[in-house]
């Protein structure tokens, strides 16, 4: 090394529109509306014929339609544009230093959690309300809390707004624009 820093590494060109992003917008809104209208139907049908739901439901609704996010960057990218998945970020990596780096992340997370408590604490306010009734609570419900937040959730979010957003924003808008228009969606 010549003492010099490393000039960044180029975003890979991608083969998806602004466009395409549109119609991926528009189709996981479609998917939305079904998804609600089916959960709405069910209760309905429910209370009519005096069923009742599991106590999980309501966060295995929220994991798939977490989860549903895929469905448009596999219709634009991959299926359309013949994308592979590592274009979207998905490549090899260090697993050691991703466990250690999970584990640092970890760390700090809780720590600053629990800075953040005794601030609420000394002002009498109070911190965001308990999520696990969602999930149904008990073990299952904590189970499927920490898949959603966990691993569904990051791993389709990075997928749709860095590896399929970002990039073809990127390429129409230049890199701040993109960032921030990705930051906004």
């Amino acid at each position: 090394m010549n003492g010099k820093p490393e000039p960044p590494a180029r975003l890979p060109t991608v083969p998806w529109t602004v466009g395409d992003l549109v119609k991926a917008f528009l189709l996981f809104l479609a998917i939305l509306l079904i998804a609600v209208g089916a959960v709405a139907l069910f209760h309905l049908i429910a209370a009519q014929e005096e069923l009742s739901s599991s106590p999980y439901a309501p966060g295995i609704v929220l994991i798939v339609l977490e989860a549903a996010l895929i469905v448009p960057v596999w219709v634009f990218a991959i299926r359309k544009h013949r994308a592979s998945w590592g274009i979207l970020g998905f490549r090899a990596f260090d697993a050691g230093q991703a466990i250690a780096q999970i584990g640092f992340y970890l760390f700090a997370s809780f720590l600053v959690n629990g800075l953040w408590a005794v601030f609420l604490a000394q002002f009498g306010l109070r911190s965001q309300p308990n999520v696990l009734p969602i999930f149904g609570g008990g073990a299952i419900g904590l189970a499927l809390a920490w898949f959603a937040a966990g691993l569904v959730a990051p791993l389709v979010e990075e997928t749709f707004f860095r590896g399929f957003v970002f990039p073809a924003l990127n390429q129409r808008f230049g890199t701040w624009r993109g960032v921030l228009g990705s930051a906004f969606i």
